[in-house]
């Protein structure tokens, strides 16, 4: 695995690290990402209190996936909740496969930054306790991290 390569954005109350582990840094879709987590954080009434983003590859999400899912198989995002209560508070790492979001974002007519802050927003509406177990709950989610996409197209990057 090559190095990992961050941007951190640290304030009094909140903490988000990006990490760039297969690609070169890109300071834009970090800042990206950020804000469109903050402002994700806001409509979700939760609190960020530490994110870990890993922008990885598919071998990454390949190895997560089999390790904590028992699929042997590359998926686009992985989401790792570390809070250790039920509180308003979200901490956790997500992964996202920087090769599946490219794929994704060619199917979709799409930018790739938007598809990765897209995967993000997935990522992180599972930390803040949504999830999916069935197609009505996928959608309910999908939709959901669509309206946040919609009300970002200007902090969203590719819109």
């Amino acid at each position: 695995m090559n190095s990992a390569k961050n941007s951190s954005i640290i304030t009094p109350d909140v903490a988000i690290n990006i990490d760039f582990v297969s690609s070169e840094e890109d300071p834009l879709l970090a800042q990206s990402i950020i804000e469109s987590l903050n402002a994700t954080s806001a409509g979700e009434l939760c609190k960020i209190a530490n994110l870990n983003i890993v922008l990885g590859d598919d071998d990454l999400l390949k190895q997560l996936n089999k390790d904590f899912r028992g699929y042997d198989e590359p998926t686009d995002v992985l989401a790792f909740d570390l809070c250790d209560d039920a509180s308003e508070l979200v901490e956790g790492d997500i992964y996202i496969s920087l090769e599946r979001a490219l794929a994704q974002a060619t199917e979709r007519g799409e930018a790739a930054s938007r598809e990765t802050i897209r995967l993000a927003i997935h990522g992180f509406l599972h930390l803040s306790g949504w999830d999916h177990d069935d197609e009505e709950s996928l959608k309910s989610m999908v939709d959901c991290g669509e309206q946040y996409i919609v009300d970002l197209q200007g902090v969203v990057s590719g819109s």
